[in-house]
């Protein structure tokens, strides 16, 4: 949502994804260490459940992606407004 404003190659826009790498790689080792880990890193080296998790992951992003560029249409291209009538 920043790119636009701040820049696509600014700090707040590259730098968030590149924490989240960062955290993700200690929380995958911490998690390989116990017998009974909360979510098992080992359970993505099944192919099934790793297409699966990444097909549904990309249907949410769309999905939500679909109603954000629906509320402006409706908003800006069509001129409804926001808020309901009174």
């Amino acid at each position: 949502m920043e790119g636009p404003s701040s820049g696509w190659v600014s700090v707040p826009v590259v730098g968030g994804p590149l924490v989240a790498a960062a955290l993700l790689a200690p929380f995958a080792v911490r998690s390989l260490r116990p017998d009974r880990p909360l979510l098992d890193p080992r359970v993505f080296r099944v192919r099934g459940l790793r297409a699966g998790s990444l097909g549904v992951g990309t249907a949410s992003f769309g999905l939500f992606s679909l109603f954000y560029v629906n509320a402006q249409y409706l908003q800006y291209a069509k001129g409804y407004s926001p808020r309901p009538p009174s």
